[in-house]
């Protein structure tokens, strides 16, 4: 009997090897989006896979972008597949913020928004993030203190409060995220910002900013003129 001929048999090994000659970046999306797959999904046809999500979704960022339930819709996505997508945005982050280095300083608007568009990548609700600093604008750590639907988080002053005495900050930038897209701060983002900024002064804490983020943008609530 003739041998069915397997067209995608050795496919890995010569993506590999063209990853390993030209580099992932060099490579177009869906077989930078398949050599991805390689790593969560140990058998089978990533090539399919990685052209149908394309083109369900449109692009590479759309993919990553989509939620879990959205994902498992595709034909040889399960669960796993699609959390590890879903976390792409969220590990891209984690590096950037790796390459600013542990003792990175927050004392520009820039940096402040540069690393506080690390914290939200790929996330479809609303978070807001308490980054604490040194006297020198240090950065400590940043710690989640809130968390909701797709247009609004409650926060609540006391577990910010709780956060920064925690930390022990010497100053504090708020920062939350918009996944609607619109930058601009809601009366309840600027009424909030004046609460919390109110509170930390109590304890001899400075809120330095409230960054507000959507996708790679951000904006500044001091510099737009916003009073707390």
């Amino acid at each position: 009997m003739e041998k069915k001929i397997n067209v995608h048999e050795g496919h890995r090994s010569r993506i590999d090897e063209k990853v390993k000659s030209i580099g992932l970046d060099a490579m177009p999306p869906h077989e930078q989006l398949e050599y991805m797959l390689y790593q969560i999904i140990a058998r089978g046809n990533t090539n399919g896979i990685a052209h149908e999500l394309l083109q369900k979704f449109g692009s590479l960022e759309q993919v990553f972008h989509a939620s879990e339930r959205e994902l498992t819709t595709v034909k040889g996505v399960g669960a796993r597949t699609a959390k590890f997508l879903t976390q792409i945005p969220a590990i891209a982050g984690i590096y950037q913020r790796a390459a600013m280095g542990n003792s990175v300083v927050l004392d520009t608007t820039e940096k402040m928004g540069e690393y506080a568009a690390t914290l939200f990548g790929g996330k479809l609700t609303e978070e807001v993030y308490l980054i604490s600093l040194t006297a020198n604008k240090r950065c400590l750590r940043h710690d989640k203190v809130a968390s909701g639907g797709v247009s609004d988080a409650p926060v609540y002053v006391r577990n910010i409060m709780d956060y920064a005495m925690t930390s022990k900050a010497h100053s504090v930038i708020l920062t939350h995220n918009h996944p609607s897209g619109e930058l601009f701060p809601s009366n309840e983002d600027i009424i909030v910002t004046q609460k919390v900024a109110a509170a930390l002064t109590a304890m001899d804490v400075k809120l330095l900013d409230h960054i507000i983020v959507s996708g790679n943008k951000y904006i500044s609530m001091k510099k737009s003129g916003i009073f707390f």
